[in-house]
């Protein structure tokens, strides 16, 4: 299905699930109360506002999102590791610059006095 079966619009708005969980003691006093999220979209056409449970054909998942997510947090992760080898590597290359200027230098005052 690619488009809503009420009017064909081809637009939808998904929403992801939510549920509360509320526990009661035996008296029925509330215990608890907490709000759980349900690894599933709910799909609502933005025209007519039918609201469906199945996923329309060529729309994304869930797991599809978390994929998505997953493989844009590598990437940022190896950009964050390239930067900072490449930090390191400057650091290096400068001090390693002045530690051979002076050791020229060093070799160069030896020589004269020699």
């Amino acid at each position: 299905m690619d488009q809503c079966p009420e009017c064909g619009n081809r637009r939808f708005v998904s929403k992801l699930l939510v549920y509360e969980i509320t526990g009661y003691d035996e008296g029925g006093e509330q215990e608890f109360r907490r709000q759980h999220v349900r690894a599933e979209f709910e799909y609502t056409c933005s025209e007519c506002q039918t609201t469906l449970r199945t996923l329309p054909a060529d729309r994304r998942d869930y797991y599809d999102e978390v994929a998505v997510l997953e493989t844009e947090r590598r990437a940022a992760l190896r950009d964050q590791l390239r930067q900072l080898g490449q930090r390191c590597w400057r650091r290096l290359a400068a001090r390693t610059t002045w530690l051979a200027l002076g050791l020229v230098i060093l070799v160069t005052g030896l020589v004269i006095a020699l």
